[in-house]
């Protein structure tokens, strides 16, 4: 079971509630059976639609929807499609879904450090490397 997400979706407090309705759910599929819990209080839905009210439309010009759609409509405009990132072969003229895997270990004391810095920082792991990472290719990519 491998689970991927954004560190906004699956921050330190959403891992442990996470984490249970897995395990609930993992148990009872292993007896046949689906897990047996009670629905949100709020369901996304509602979050959605509260939300929608709040900012309100991107059609509106003034609303703090449209609004913020015009300043990051804005601030993205001018940056390249193509970061031009070092390569070890050139990219294929048609785009393929081809995906591929290297594994490696982080080793007990590099795991140390890191974890030092996120606390320090009042930051995640996650957050941390999603951090250097993209440090890296800021700066290969110019």
């Amino acid at each position: 079971f491998v689970l991927v997400a954004h560190h906004i979706a699956a921050d330190g407090q959403s891992m442990g509630p996470l984490a249970r309705d897995v395990m609930v759910a993992y148990e009872a599929r292993t007896r046949g059976s689906a897990p047996s819990w009670s629905p949100l209080q709020v369901q996304y839905a509602d979050f959605a639609l509260w939300q929608r009210d709040v900012l309100g439309s991107v059609d509106d010009a003034g609303t703090i929807a449209a609004r913020q759609l015009d300043f990051w409509r804005t601030a993205l405009d001018d940056l390249p499609t193509d970061v031009g990132l070092p390569t070890d072969r050139p990219r294929p003229v048609v785009q393929s879904a081809a995906a591929g895997a290297v594994q490696f270990t982080v080793d007990a004391d590099v795991h140390s450090r890191l974890s030092d810095i996120a606390r320090a920082k009042n930051a995640t792991v996650f957050m941390t490397i999603h951090a250097a990472l993209a440090v890296l290719i800021s700066r290969l990519g110019g």
